[in-house]
């Protein structure tokens, strides 16, 4: 059954083929084709609920929080269920950091792999609850402690602020893990949309400190943000949804910088990066939607950081829109499970315990 909803769900888009400029950059096509998407019916009526209601970019962030909250209330997991913590950290840019972890229930005693969760929301929505569902799948996947990074989001701090904060609950994690149970030596990040590139900015910020004991072991990237310094043909593929429009995620770039300059520093646009510092990324999974004008510059990650010689793994679902991992609405539906189980399977073996070599020799 899992492997018919892989088929009929997912393109696996590995060997799609990839022009790239003199300079080794991926190029963006000069062409941007129509499409016609055919939605998963669920997502189709998720799709035609939400269009008759406000634009999110129209809304105040006040509304814009609570409206995502709303969408996301009705079918959370209870924190019950789990074990779980909070902490005001005392580091950062600007004194204060904001982790929750969550660890299987009952294991509070025992030593885990950590999976490091940056959340999406365009820099602007986003929290705690919204991922709560998303994030507890993870767990339940991978038998991990998840560590979420409730960064600071705009218009409330803007760019590097929030990646400089998340940077620095990775460093922490490193210098407190084991005295907390939390196995340092097995860690993987993941995140979504502006949480993926917040995940890859990390990465490139550690490289650049040549802090390289802080590189996980494994990333999962679900249709991150990977270049806010121009828009792509998706952004004009799917300028009338459905789901994600072009004119909200204007509206997020916005408030993450005012400075258009800062939006091509790597840190803001990882597909900016060179190969040399892609190649000492770490192992890959990049997963995108079929809908969503966020597809290209998503893809051109993938294969960016396969010619810089980064193993990867590139998956499109099919039939389903920009957020479609982290909607509630959308949990049951096969491009969700599907996706989550693929991440879930790909982070639980980058974070398996290596058991030492043992050396035998025949006795004389």
């Amino acid at each position: 059954m899992l492997l018919q909803t892989l088929v009929s769900t997912l393109l696996l888009s590995l060997v799609l083929p990839v022009t790239a400029t003199p300079a080794g950059l991926v190029a963006r096509q000069n062409k941007c084709p129509s499409e016609t998407v055919v939605l998963e019916r669920t997502t189709q009526e998720f799709v035609d609920a939400a269009s008759k209601g406000t634009p999110i970019y129209k809304m105040s962030f006040k509304d814009a929080r609570q409206f995502l909250e709303n969408v996301q209330a009705k079918e959370n997991p209870s924190l019950s269920t789990v074990d779980y913590s909070e902490y005001n950290l005392p580091i950062g840019p600007t004194g204060n950091v904001n982790l929750h972890i969550y660890r299987p229930k009952g294991s509070a005693g025992k030593s885990l792999p950590v999976t490091f969760y940056f959340h999406g929301g365009g820099w602007i929505l986003g929290s705690p609850n919204t991922h709560r569902r998303l994030i507890f799948d993870l767990m339940k996947e991978t038998n991990s402690a998840i560590l979420f990074v409730h960064y600071t989001c705009s218009p409330e701090a803007q760019f590097p602020i929030p990646v400089q904060q998340a940077w620095s609950a990775v460093e922490w994690l490193q210098k407190n893990g084991k005295k907390m149970n939390l196995d340092t030596s097995r860690v993987a990040f993941a995140g979504d949309s502006a949480g993926g590139a917040m995940a890859a900015a990390v990465n490139l910020m550690s490289i650049e400190k040549n802090a390289m004991h802080l590189i996980p072991k494994y990333q999962v990237l679900f249709y991150p943000v990977t270049d806010i310094s121009k828009e792509s043909c998706s952004y004009k593929t799917f300028a009338k949804g459905p789901g994600l429009v072009p004119e909200t995620l204007r509206w997020m770039i916005g408030e993450y910088t005012h400075d258009s300059k800062a939006r091509t520093n790597i840190l803001a646009s990882p597909l900016l990066a060179s190969k040399e510092m892609l190649a000492k990324m770490p192992k890959t999974m990049i997963i995108t939607a079929q809908a969503d004008p966020l597809r290209q510059e998503g893809e051109d990650f993938a294969h960016k950081l396969k010619e810089s010689g980064v193993q990867v793994t590139m998956t499109r679902a099919m039939g389903t829109i920009h957020d479609f991992v982290v909607l509630n609405p959308l949990a049951k539906t096969p491009a969700t499970r599907t996706a989550i189980e693929a991440a879930g399977r790909a982070l639980k073996k980058a974070l398996k315990k290596e058991m030492p070599r043992v050396s035998c020799r025949a006795a004389m």
